[in-house]
């Protein structure tokens, strides 16, 4: 079953020459591309989500195993195909202009399934949790382990419905701009609003919905954090730099905070860290736009040295 995530995301303005529309294909959740950027971090994740026995699904369990990350909870399963994701974008601008996914497989994430694993998740430091979880699974997570931080990578506006009324378990999420537009049902037709000054505004309407903070990469190259009383956004001021779409930057931006959240790492320190996170994932783009082998401590510490990032705070 192919499920169209959120439509076609261009416009009829958007006329997009045929040359500059391209694919891609990936397999798996997002949940191992998180898992392999961690691990390059020396965190030893253990991702806990299933397979098909096909072949996408053995390929998926031989590249997690080389690159030093365990398999042994991950449960292969005949009754779905393993999850596979299409996505059309302009290679130009780096803009999604639609994608499709198939997600019937996660349904077999059941809450038996988590049970199962109560000695795996009694143990954890954090959670990382995606929106293809069914929300049935996701709630007994969430109610079992309350003393562990959990972390929420929106992915698919649909399925971050049925979480609206989880969001305050979270302790961040990862999410788009158009998806908090639709979420609250502010918009910023015709840039009436400055574009920081509606980031402010949406960041702050989702905060009264019950999640301790958010992270938003918006606008191609500029980062927004927000928690209680208090907006940091910061813009990178390298010239030249190529538009990086949600789409493109969502998972590094998300494990870059996860990781620098768990290093004790002072804020403004690690949001400049997942700023720069956020400006390498356009240097993924020619290669594998999903997979982010460039995301790694010394790369973003380079990026920092070669790169300026302005940064303001706002109370309120």
């Amino acid at each position: 079953c192919i499920a169209i995530s959120n439509g076609p995301l261009s416009t009829s303005e958007d006329k997009i020459p045929s040359g500059r529309v391209k694919f891609n294909i990936t397999y798996a959740g997002f949940a191992k591309i998180v898992s392999e950027i961690l691990a390059r971090f020396e965190i030893s994740p253990l991702p806990l989500f299933i397979v098909g026995s096909d072949l996408f699904g053995s390929e998926i369990i031989k590249e997690l195993h080389l690159n030093n990350i365990s398999v042994d909870e991950i449960l292969v399963t005949d009754n779905a195909p393993t999850s596979m994701y299409f996505e059309l974008f302009d290679s130009e601008s780096n803009k999604t202009l639609m994608h499709l996914s198939n997600s019937d497989i996660s349904q077999c994430i059941t809450p038996q399934y988590l049970k199962s694993r109560h000695h795996i998740l009694r143990n954890a430091s954090f959670f990382a949790l995606e929106d293809a979880v069914p929300i049935e699974s996701a709630s007994y997570l969430l109610a079992s382990y309350q003393d562990t931080p959990r972390y929420f990578l929106a992915l698919v506006y649909s399925h971050v419905l049925t979480y609206r009324d989880s969001f305050k378990y979270l302790n961040m999420i990862t999410i788009s701009q158009e998806m908090l537009e639709k979420l609250t049902g502010i918009s910023n037709h015709n840039n009436r609003v400055d574009e920081d000054e509606h980031i402010v505004t949406l960041a702050r309407t989702f905060l009264q919905a019950g999640p301790k903070s958010v992270l938003i990469p918006y606008a191609g190259k500029k980062l927004c954090y927000a928690t209680e009383g208090s907006c940091y956004i910061l813009s990178n001021d390298t010239p030249d730099l190529p538009y990086v779409s949600y789409e493109a930057c969502r998972t590094a931006v998300f494990a870059a905070f996860v990781y620098y959240e768990h290093d004790d790492t002072p804020l403004l320190d690690k949001l400049n860290y997942v700023a720069a996170a956020q400006m390498l994932s356009s240097d993924s783009i020619d290669t594998n736009k999903y997979m982010h082998y460039n995301i790694s401590p010394s790369n973003i510490n380079n990026a920092l040295k070669n790169s300026s990032f302005g940064i303001k705070c706002i109370n309120f």
